[in-house]
C-alpha cells in the first residue's frame, strides 16, 4: 500500500514587504558668508549742502521810559511872573513854563521842589515862603500837601 501523501504545506501567504524606508542623507554642510563690503569710492561724494539762513535780524533797541521828573531848582527863575500879585490871574493857564517844571512831579515832591526854589531866593525875596508856595502850586494845579510847611 501506498502510504498516503499529504499535500505539501504552503506556507502561509504573507504580503510582500517594500524595503525599509531610509531618510535621505543630509545635504553637504556650505558654510554662509556674508557678501563682500562695497568698493570704497575713490572719490567720496560731496556732504550735502547744509540750508543757509540768513543772519538773525539786530536786536531791536529797547525804549527806556523817560527819566522820572527831577526837580530843577536853578530853572525856577520862570516863575516869577506867577509870583507877581498883579499878575495872578486866578484859573490861569497851567502850560506856563513854571508849571511844566513842576507839573512832572507829584505831591508832596513837587511842595519840596518848589520850596527849595523859594528858599534858595531864585525867585527874589520872598516875605512868606509859605503863602507863596501855595500861590505857585495852586496856579499849576497842585495842591499843597497837608501838614506841610515851607520854612
Amino acid at each position: 500500500m501506498v502510504p498516503p501523501t499529504t499535500p505539501p504545506s504552503t506556507p502561509p501567504s504573507v504580503p510582500p514587504t517594500s524595503p525599509p524606508m531610509v531618510p535621505p542623507p543630509p545635504p553637504p554642510y556650505t558654510p554662509i558668508t556674508p557678501p563682500p563690503p562695497p568698493p570704497t569710492p575713490i572719490n567720496p561724494p560731496p556732504p550735502p549742502p547744509t540750508p543757509t539762513t540768513p543772519p538773525p535780524p539786530p536786536p531791536t533797541p529797547i525804549s527806556r521810559p523817560p527819566p522820572p521828573p527831577s526837580c530843577q531848582i536853578g530853572k525856577f527863575n520862570v516863575c516869577v511872573d506867577l509870583l507877581d500879585i498883579f499878575k495872578v490871574v486866578v484859573g490861569g493857564p497851567r502850560s506856563t513854563p513854571c508849571c511844566q517844571l513842576i507839573n512832572g512831579l507829584v505831591g508832596l515832591d513837587a511842595s519840596v521842589c518848589v520850596c527849595a526854589a523859594l528858599k534858595a531866593n531864585i525867585l527874589g525875596a520872598i516875605l512868606n515862603l509859605n503863602a507863596s508856595l501855595r500861590l505857585l502850586l495852586n496856579q499849576c494845579g497842585h495842591a499843597q500837601p497837608t501838614n506841610f510847611i515851607c520854612r
